[in-house]
């Protein structure tokens, strides 16, 4: 009796072995499909849409932003009146495709400066940070070999409690490590890195809720606070 129960606890240890290889297996499939999407060229349909303000043509503006959800709601004619600024976020982009289409909407528009900003989706999704950085590094070269000034925005972090909601896989933990590095790299090739992070922090290094209209996205003060910072930075360049 005790050789059969000693048999039965072996196949019961090794089917659940198996089970959790299946699971293993699925969420590297899953994080694999994700990181082969952001190299997709899923984003052209959006491609047709009339970004920006309305209040100059598509080919005529100063600077350009670039980048995913948090670029895209961003109202520029409510935080920045009477600027030759032009948004050119795509809701849920990685950082890959903000590279895939930077010939296309930026390059191709001649603008003055690029303002690029990557959202905390890329971590949220398990990109890894080296993918970024190469990222960044390739736009900050595609605009400087087309005479456009780059300038880079340091990733949002989201609210405590969204981090906290991740157990053991936070995410601010990375945003910080990589807006470290970012801030390093422009200071060493003199790019103008601007921390609007820090303008909507707790002071912990999480987001704070009166920033936010959610765990992840700015509310309008958040906005304004942005908005701030960026015009305080760049007249200091000026």
């Amino acid at each position: 009796m005790q050789k059969i129960w000693t048999i039965i606890l072996i196949v019961s240890l090794i089917g659940n072995l198996i089970g959790l290889l299946v699971v293993w297996k699925a969420f590297d499939y899953r994080k694999k499909m994700i990181a082969a999407w952001s190299q997709s060229n899923e984003w052209l349909p959006e491609t047709t849409k009339n970004f920006g303000s309305g209040e100059a043509d598509k080919d005529s503006a100063e600077i350009i932003f670039l980048g995913a959800s948090i670029t895209a709601d961003w109202d520029f004619a409510k935080f920045f009146p009477g600027k030759r600024y032009r948004n050119m976020g795509i809701d849920g982009q990685f950082s890959s495709q903000l590279l895939l289409r930077f010939q296309h909407d930026i390059v191709n528009r001649r603008p003055q400066a690029v303002v690029i900003k990557l959202c905390e989706m890329n971590f949220s999704h398990d990109m890894p940070i080296s993918l970024l950085q190469e990222n960044i590094q390739m736009m900050a070269t595609l605009a400087q070999g087309n005479s456009i000034r780059p300038i880079f925005l340091a990733m949002l972090p989201v609210t405590a409690k969204r981090d906290r909601s991740r157990a053991g896989d936070p995410i601010n933990s990375r945003v910080a490590e990589f807006n470290r590095w970012l801030s390093g790299f422009c200071a060493a090739n003199r790019y103008l890195y601007i921390d609007i992070a820090s303008a909507l922090s707790d002071g912990a290094g999480n987001l704070d809720p009166a920033n936010a209209r959610d765990n992840v996205h700015p509310n309008d003060t958040g906005y304004a606070k942005m908005a701030e910072v960026f015009t305080a930075a760049l007249s200091r360049e000026e």
